[in-house]
């Protein structure tokens, strides 16, 4: 078994937390105005907290990625909650080394599930599955290194790799 978490390192990681602290400096700022003004700034602090929520979907989340003979497995972390998300062998239609919306949307997909941090800097990964045999196409993204693609061609090596070239 292969295993693999989100990361952020670098420039991405020093972005996400002067973001935060920015957010909280103007959550901050205009909740002082709210209490000296009353009722009437009251939109801009739902704005600004509604702001901090958006920076807690985006940066918040650890995700892992499992990797096994017979499935591939997303675990999604967020504070004490945790959601599983599994793609068994039999469903997998492709595997693509990089993630183009534009060549997604072209062989007819129209589902995507998002399953990386923002500040996590390494390419994204797509496979495609289909549940049963009358659903659409699902393309289900992650970040990973050049090591689990590799650890992907080792495992699944009938169904079809998409590469770069």
């Amino acid at each position: 078994m292969f295993e693999e978490r989100s990361q952020s390192k670098g420039v991405m990681m020093w972005a996400k937390y002067i973001l935060l602290v920015m957010l909280i400096i103007w959550f901050g700022y205009e909740y002082v105005k709210y209490i000296e003004r009353g009722y009437q700034g009251f939109r801009i602090v739902i704005y600004s907290f509604a702001m901090l929520l958006f920076w807690l979907w985006l940066y918040g989340p650890v995700y892992t990625i499992q990797i096994e003979k017979n499935e591939i497995r997303v675990i999604r972390k967020f504070f004490i909650w945790e959601r599983v998300f599994v793609v068994r062998r039999a469903e997998i239609v492709s595997i693509c080394e990089r993630f183009v919306k534009s060549d997604c949307r072209k062989i007819g997909i129209r589902r995507f599930m998002h399953q990386y941090t923002f500040a996590d800097d390494r390419p994204r990964r797509v496979v495609i599955f289909r549940r049963d045999s009358v659903s659409k196409s699902t393309a289900l993204i992650f970040c990973g290194s050049h090591q689990m693609l590799e650890v992907l061609k080792k495992y699944y090596q009938h169904e079809i790799i998409l590469t770069e070239e």
